[in-house]
């Protein structure tokens, strides 16, 4: 692909730019990459279009019958993500209901939790997430079958990020072969749920335990 345009041309790139032509779409018509194209801009001394600013212009250009065409796929779109919102909210909460995805492990922990007098509840339905085990409105307890930060798998890490941004404290507990759940690995959390409920501004943060009691990371929810 050439990365040359000739001084003579420059004019009608600039023209064409401010008709409404992208630069992507100059960079076709002349053959050359779109960093030509910016560079002969910025030599000309024109200011670069913002995103809003080319999507206002690209929607203005555009015929009535695409506009009427791309309204309704962006309502329709819209209208999919609701309804799958709603049928996942609808899920949590049978599961909720029915505990059928309650294990030993959770069951374990359910109850060592209401004897030392927490209000714990299993398979807690909150929008359209189960916590395995929810400790009052602010502390949710998840167990984790495998050994890596939960950021490393996009569902938990979606999870993480809504529930500590709404104000919710998440301790994820690695419950494996090689990390035998020990009752030094529930005190671990006795701590962070009396603070929790003692100290309004204590949210938004989250925690990796090992099932042998040793915490393997914390942070607070904006962390990478």
């Amino acid at each position: 692909m050439p990365t040359k345009i000739e001084s003579s041309d420059f004019d009608n790139i600039v023209k064409a730019y401010l008709s409404g032509v992208s630069e992507n779409q100059l960079a076709k018509i002349n053959n050359v990459s779109r960093s030509v194209i910016h560079r002969i801009l910025l030599k000309k001394g024109i200011k670069r279009r913002g995103r809003s600013e080319a999507e206002l212009l690209k929607w203005s250009q555009m015929p009535k019958e695409k506009r009427k065409h791309q309204f309704k796929a962006a309502h329709e779109a819209a209208r999919n993500r609701a309804r799958s919102m709603g049928e996942m909210s609808k899920s949590a909460k049978t599961k909720q209901k029915t505990l059928s995805k309650v294990g030993k492990g959770e069951k374990y922990i359910l109850n060592w939790f209401r004897e030392k007098g927490f209000d714990a509840i299993p398979q807690r339905a909150f929008n359209q997430y189960n916590i395995d085990i929810a400790i009052g409105d602010s502390v949710a307890v998840e167990l984790m079958r495998y050994t890596a930060s939960p950021f490393r798998r996009e569902s938990d890490s979606r999870k993480i990020k809504n529930l500590t941004n709404l104000g919710w404290n998440v301790i994820y507990v690695w419950v494996t072969r090689g990390d035998i759940l020990v009752e030094r690995t529930l005190e671990q959390i006795i701590p962070i749920i009396k603070r929790t409920y003692s100290d309004p501004t204590f949210r938004g943060k989250y925690w990796v335990i090992r099932g042998t009691g040793e915490v393997y990371t914390t942070s607070c929810s904006d962390s990478d």
